[in-house]
């Protein structure tokens, strides 16, 4: 996670599902970070509106999946969370068919999260992300960040087995 990190130049946590939430089990941090959200090693933060509880969503086992979809406490913490059910069903299936997980303003206003799995689809107990300013982090640079967060994640899976 260090190295992943190092190369993004941002902080990177990995997160697990607990019931309706995903819980940050690991975190490194950059001595530079320009901004940080307060979330440390036990955090807890809702599936339904996060990049980080989406992929797990995403690919998680499906059964449970479509449980905490369906009953997952739902809150709106900025005016651009999705509090509809169907809308965040599409969005989850729409991150089980690309691998990757960009939520932005949801659950921070002004804050993207970019997350990817750590494990195969339908099995993945982890993921690994970050979150920062949508100024700092723009739509043009989505794709170069994806690449390095699968890189790190498949490293992380590899060394779990």
């Amino acid at each position: 996670m260090e190295l992943c990190a190092r190369e993004l130049g941002y902080s990177v946590s990995l997160a697990m599902r607990d019931g309706a939430s995903a819980v940050y089990v690991a975190q490194s941090a950059q001595q530079k970070t320009r901004y940080t959200f307060g979330f440390t090693v036990g955090s807890r933060l809702p599936l339904l509106s996060t990049s980080i509880g989406r992929m797990l969503l995403a690919w998680g086992d499906e059964t449970w999946s479509n449980e905490m979809i369906e009953t997952a406490p739902v809150e709106r913490f900025t005016s651009d969370t999705v509090t509809d059910r169907d809308r965040i069903a599409a969005a989850v299936q729409e991150i089980r068919q690309s691998g990757v997980s960009v939520v932005a303003g949801e659950f921070e206003s002004g804050a993207v999260g970019i997350s990817v799995p750590v494990g195969s689809m339908g099995s993945a107990e982890a993921a690994l992300g970050f979150s920062e300013p949508m100024s700092e982090v723009t739509p043009a640079d989505y794709a170069r960040l994806t690449e390095i967060l699968h890189r790190h994640a498949g490293e992380i899976a590899n060394a779990l087995r």
